[in-house]
């Protein structure tokens, strides 16, 4: 409370003349609904992905994601790539926002790739804090580990090195995790540098997909 009262002060001593966020919640979004309280041009660049819906069930699941990467009452909302170009598509009646189709403006792009004689693997988890907690389009804490525990077998019977980038959820288990899971290499380096030294990126949903096909890295769903 005492940050959005400290945002509204700034808005009232300076002209703003546009807002842009990437994120929806926190002190972070409010920039997003004190702009357009005061009529202020803003922009919304959602900070994850969000693909189009195969199912009236679907639908609904897609919306509920949207609702926690895109504020519906900005002015614009920037589609960065053709995968959330098809989702705006789908929901074109849903947002009172103009869809401005920008590009890539945050995901990760890194062009200049290092050619690697040892197969190198990156897995990008999903596994939120419990107060995040879905109970579908991302990992649980049970399979989570049960994917660790997979990959750390097929790590070592194939000679492969595989990172693994962790959600800042399970960052704070790192070096527990790394004890436990030998053949793998934990991780929270830049997610650039990263994507330099990999050949594929296995993942279940993370917004990290993005990043890698940016990056000309091929994508693995990584669903057991």
């Amino acid at each position: 409370i005492t940050k959005c009262n400290a945002i509204d002060g700034l808005f009232e001593k300076v002209k703003i003349l546009k807002v842009i966020s990437n994120n929806v919640r926190g002190e972070q979004g409010y920039y997003l609904e004190r702009a357009t309280k005061n009529k202020i041009n803003s922009i919304c660049v959602p900070h994850g992905t969000i693909s189009e819906n195969f199912d009236k069930y679907d639908r609904i699941y897609k919306k509920n994601i949207s609702e926690a990467i895109i504020f519906n009452k900005a002015s614009h909302i920037a589609s960065q790539s053709n995968i959330s170009k098809k989702f705006f598509q789908k929901q074109k009646n849903k947002f009172n926002s103009k869809i401005i189709e920008s590009g890539n403006l945050i995901f990760c792009q890194a062009r200049e790739r290092k050619k690697n004689n040892k197969i190198k693997i990156l897995f990008a988890v999903t596994l939120k804090n419990f107060f995040n907690i879905q109970f579908l389009g991302v990992e649980m804490y049970y399979e989570f580990l049960d994917n660790l525990k997979f990959l750390n077998k097929f790590a070592k019977e194939n000679n492969i090195k595989i990172y693994v980038n962790l959600h800042p959820a399970g960052a704070k288990s790192r070096n527990n995790l790394q004890i436990i899971f030998p053949e793998l290499n934990f991780t929270s380096n830049n997610l650039t540098n990263l994507l330099k030294k990999v050949d594929i990126t296995l993942s279940f949903s993370s917004s990290v997909i993005e990043d890698s096909l940016n990056s000309f890295v091929p994508v693995i769903l990584l669903d057991r």
